[in-house]
């Protein structure tokens, strides 16, 4: 109700100064009007969308359902926002107000936030009611909490409701049941964010009332809060963020856009912006250092902003002048760098911060290194690939509704096969995230470690790891140990597929009669070999492969490849007639099993002739090829 009745309230306000703008851009008689005209162009659609709001009911659902799947109830998403101040608000207040003084003013600030004579049960502590705090102290909290920058009783429209047209549903005097489990499941959210806000303005308000009046310093804490915690309401989203469709597949991206916002901001102001003056410049440059050395050892070279896309970019430019199974992964190689240079520890340490000494992982919570989407981490091949870039780009909603598939399919087969592991699996995939973590710690427990899907020991984990994993803290060694296996699997997928892809192309030559196509299956197999000895491609190899197409294609009948083990498979696809047209079933060439062995054993004596005749077949495994294999 209150969103509508201040959309009522100013709108003749917001009208009449959207107006007196454009009055003045018109009568403007020297100078170029297009920057202004555009910033007009621009008010004009915000003040449409916020009289005319047309969110839909299903996105709205879509974003609580959001909020809920990944945020809401999680201790591990509290502290992690709790974050905040040390990682962005103290660097932008050091650079005004000097580094000491500023760690000093948020230490205290943080001591009377804390006091418990002002525990409550929608904030749990709310410093304006502290007795530590000056008359003008608490005025200065009640002021900002009126302009909304320090919201006491909602979760600063995360889930956003406020966005929703209110007054079409039924009007119930303490709220729906939805909104009631909302607040309770948004309180480990909403409980860190007051205090951020709080503190933040209790310190900036401190040092900022030294050196001048009661209003500059109002002024200096609502621009702190502004800064370095920003607005979430729904005015507040960029436009491109704003549609229906946009608002669900840009879920959570309101803090990307603001804090690469921040950092462009800063670096502009500091390295390129003429037009700043030398203390703007030189506040810029130590906001910017400082943001970076913090962030850096909260998570390490790896969770620095924007390293990712960067370094994916530089990579992919890279390996497009490098062979396919020669391809490397810039993260894989900086993290076996920094092992060799400071020990399996240290590069830990360099490579995903300090957390990495405790037996729970912050780095994937803190780094910033993608900010806008995450790059898939496997090496896939066509479809799956182009699915997992799809789901990537396409937000949390489609995660979830590829959890939730993967979810009823391993509650199912669990069901079925009365396996614990497997049902427990999906339930951690269709339930919440504060739920999700519990169960996935139990079934740690239940299990004896870490297993894969198909129930393989991978890793033991001890009591601090479990109880660390049932707030939502991934053990490190866990971590670790995934990262490892995917770095290993990706080589090997990479291998496997380059290796394939000689083997098939010389067999296609072959069969071919490909004069060139041979003479460059030769030297892609003795470069292969020469880069991979223990995978190398040999004489025995090369009649593996050949014999295993061969038999493929002899056993395959009307458009499918059975083993003779499955043959007796054939009658399922019975009531498919394949006859060519104009000609009855009796007309149709049947292979009968003994030509199929006659017809192999031929090839067989003709493909091993030819190896013998070139010289490709030796007593060594790894026997060196000559260039020249032509028959």
């Amino acid at each position: 109700g209150a969103h509508h009745i201040s959309r009522i309230d100013n709108a003749d306000f917001l009208a009449n100064a959207v107006a007196s703008l454009d009055e003045r851009i018109t009568e403007t008689q020297e100078g170029d009007v297009t920057e202004p005209r555009q910033v007009y162009n621009e008010l004009v659609l915000r003040h449409n969308a916020i009289l005319n709001p047309n969110t839909s009911p299903v996105a709205a659902w879509l974003g609580q359902l959001g909020f809920t799947m990944s945020l809401a109830g999680s201790v591990a998403t509290g502290i992690t926002n709790a974050s905040q101040v040390p990682l962005v608000t103290y660097p932008w207040l050091g650079a005004r107000y000097g580094f000491t003084r500023a760690a000093a003013a948020l230490s205290v600030a943080y001591k009377d936030f804390l006091d418990p004579h002002t525990l409550n049960t929608d904030s749990l502590f709310d410093a304006s009611k502290s007795d530590r705090l000056t008359e003008e102290e608490r005025g200065m909290l009640r002021e900002l909490q009126e302009r909304g920058r320090i919201d006491l009783t909602q979760m600063m429209d995360l889930s956003g409701r406020a966005s929703q047209d209110n007054l079409s549903r039924v009007a119930k005097t303490h709220g729906s049941m939805p909104d009631k489990v909302m607040k309770v499941l948004g309180f480990t959210f909403h409980a860190p964010e007051v205090m951020n806000r709080q503190v933040t303005a209790l310190a900036t308000f401190r040092m900022d009332r030294r050196d001048h009046n009661y209003q500059h310093a109002l002024q200096a804490a609502e621009q702190a809060i502004i800064s370095t915690h920003f607005i979430y309401t729904q005015e507040n989203r960029p436009r491109y963020m704003s549609g229906n469709v946009m608002r669900v597949l840009s879920m959570f991206k309101q803090y990307s856009q603001h804090i690469a916002f921040l950092y462009g901001r800063s670096a502009q102001l500091a390295l390129t912006n003429t037009q700043a003056s030398p203390e703007e410049r030189k506040v810029a440059f130590k906001q910017l250092v400082s943001m970076l050395g913090i962030q850096y050892a909260a998570a390490g070279a790896l969770g620095l902003p924007f390293i990712g896309g960067v370094a994916s970019l530089f990579t992919i430019m890279m390996n497009a002048f490098r062979d396919d199974d020669d391809e490397i992964d810039w993260q894989v190689e900086l993290r076996k760098h920094l092992a060799d240079l400071a020990g399996k520890q240290g590069g830990e340490v360099l490579s995903h911060g300090l957390s990495r000494l405790t037996p729970w992982d912050m780095s994937s919570r803190l780094g910033q290194s993608d900010l806008f989407f995450r790059a898939p981490n496997r090496e896939r091949e066509g479809r799956a690939a182009f699915m997992d870039w799809v789901t990537s780009f396409s937000g949390p909603v489609m995660g979830y509704a590829t959890n939730a598939y993967l979810g009823v399919g391993d509650i199912t087969k669990g069901i079925k096969e009365a396996n614990t592991g497997k049902f427990m699996r999906g339930v951690e995939e269709l339930t919440p995230a504060f739920m999700r973590n519990l169960v996935k710690s139990l079934r740690y427990e239940m299990e004896g470690g870490v297993r894969t899907r198909d129930e393989y020991k991978q890793l033991d984990v001890n009591h601090a790891e479990k109880l660390g994993q049932m707030f939502g803290f991934t053990p490190s060694r866990v971590a670790e140990m995934y990262e490892s296996v995917t770095a290993i699997k990706n080589k090997e997928h990479q291998l496997d597929m380059s290796r394939k892809a000689i083997l098939d192309h010389y067999a296609k030559s072959y069969q071919t009669q490909d004069h060139v196509g041979l003479q460059r299956s030769a030297a892609d197999i003795k470069a292969f070999n020469e880069k991979h000895p223990d995978l190398a491609i040999t004489d025995k190899t090369l009649k593996r492969s050949f014999s295993s197409r061969t038999q493929r294609e002899a056993l395959t009948h009307d458009g499918v490849y059975l083993s003779k083990k499955r043959e007796s498979l054939r009658q399922e696809g019975d009531f498919a007639n394949l006859t060519p047209s104009g000609e009855t079933p009796g007309e149709t060439v049947q292979h009968s099993k003994a030509w199929e062995q006659r017809e192999k054993r031929k090839k067989m004596r003709e493909f091993t002739e030819e190896l013998r005749q070139q010289r490709l077949i030796g007593r060594h495994r790894a026997a060196p090829l000559p260039d020249d294999i032509l028959p």
